[in-house]
């Protein structure tokens, strides 16, 4: 009886093992049916994944690349707002600070001119900025004696004449602390410059100018008297260099700089200071340039053209955000400066262009300083005409820089002050 109680016991225990094993075998059996499927899920989806190629980053283009096709091309097709030129194999497409408005008004400008007949002139350009951001907004010129794919504003050199004057002035100012109503004395006529003028010596004969009508009214022997006696040298080789003769510009614009040669000889500085001779070359739109440091507080603004450059797959290639800075002078010496090249404007050589229309509509609210240069070449075919300077409007408190230069030929025409003001007028009525 025991044994069959055992027995039962028994059988009942081997069934309730053999149920506990099969719900192993059935457990481990979905384990491992669970732990396949994840698996080659997840090879299907490693395998379904999309492998991201290369990002190929195209490569900037450099200031230096840019200079370098520009060169190549000729200023009235770098002077558009868009154009295009290309890269080795690519197609890039180039958009600068160019103003349509404005650059379409120089060409009627200068073709206007260049219908006077007699009046004609035989060099006529044009360069304008921005005052503030460097921004080149407007260049156009003329040139007789260069063939089309010479640049007339950007790489071709003119005689400077008395523009140097804003940089003597500067410097002497800066380092010897003169104000525009220093008492300035000269002997003979004002613009001659003989070895004999270079003195201090007075007579009864002596004449005496304030230094802000000496600028105004160009006086050679008084800035002849400056190169000789205050700057010499070393300071006239300093501010030349500041003001970026003798030096590359930080742009991407294929700009050729003025140049200065100074000697040893004293009678050269004061032919330097008063731009009395003919070795003293400018570009127009440098020449433009030499008022940044007046409407900017002391700083000098190199020259910006091309915005931004696109390539054919829609990259920005290149981007220029702002122009390079350099301090020059201190913002004292550049208010001093104001009111030297403003007085030419109101009693100065530039007076008759402007004194008649400075109570009209759009005049009345504009500043406006400048400096007037003029100098015949060596063979006096051509004589050169400059008016560079500054406009800013109290209204609308946009500004420009600009340079305008006649080369006249037999017959004096239309002067270079006179286009500066009808500039001027255009610009902040409706131009930009």
């Amino acid at each position: 009886m025991y044994d069959y109680i055992d027995k039962g016991k028994r059988n009942r225990f081997d069934k309730k093992k053999t149920k506990k094993t099969n719900l192993k075998k059935i457990f481990k059996f979905v384990f491992l049916m669970v732990f396949l499927f994840l698996s080659i899920f997840s090879i299907f989806k490693l395998s379904s994944k999309k492998v991201d190629s290369p990002v190929f980053e195209p490569k900037l283009i450099s200031k230096t690349e840019i200079r370098e096709i520009l060169t190549d091309i000729p200023e009235s097709e770098f002077t558009k707002k868009y154009f295009v030129s290309k890269l080795k194999n690519e197609t890039i497409v180039f958009h600068t600070s160019i103003n349509e408005n404005l650059q379409n008004y120089l060409e009627m400008e200068i073709q206007a001119a260049l219908n006077c007949g007699h009046g004609a002139p035989k060099i006529i350009c044009f360069a304008i900025a921005d005052a503030y951001s460097g921004k080149v907004l407007g260049l156009k010129g003329y040139n007789f004696e260069t063939s089309e794919n010479i640049s007339p504003c950007t790489k071709t050199l003119y005689p400077a004449a008395s523009l140097f004057k804003i940089i003597s002035s500067a410097a002497v100012i800066e380092t010897k602390n003169y104000t525009p109503n220093q008492k300035m004395a000269f002997n003979g006529g004002k613009y001659t410059l003989y070895k004999k003028q270079l003195s201090n010596s007075t007579t009864k004969y002596t004449n005496y100018i304030k230094l802000k009508d000496a600028f105004a009214q160009s006086v050679n022997p008084v800035f002849g008297k400056i190169g000789f006696f205050e700057l010499k040298k070393d300071n006239l080789i300093k501010f030349s260099s500041d003001f970026l003769l003798n030096k590359e510009a930080d742009t991407e614009i294929p700009l050729t700089t003025g140049v200065v040669n100074i000697s040893d000889k004293k009678y050269n500085w004061a032919e330097i200071a008063s731009g009395y001779n003919n070795s003293t070359k400018i570009s127009v739109l440098h020449s433009a340039f030499l008022s940044m440091p007046i409407t900017n507080k002391g700083f000098f603004i190199n020259p910006l053209l091309v915005e931004k450059i696109i390539d054919d797959g829609q990259n920005t290639r290149y981007e220029n955000i702002s122009s390079i800075k350099e301090k020059i002078i201190n913002e004292s010496t550049s208010k001093k400066l104001a009111e030297m090249m403003e007085r030419t404007v109101k009693a100065g050589t530039a007076k008759n262009s402007f004194n008649a229309y400075r109570n009209g509509k759009t005049m009345k609210n504009i500043i406006i300083g400048g400096k007037t240069g003029s100098i015949s070449d060596y063979s006096k075919e051509v004589k050169y005409d400059w008016f560079s300077g500054y406009a800013i409007d109290n209204d609308s408190q946009k500004a420009i820089v600009f340079s305008v230069l006649i080369g006249h030929g037999q017959f004096i025409g239309t002067k270079s002050s006179e286009f500066a003001r009808k500039l001027i007028a255009n610009y902040f009525s409706h131009l930009f």
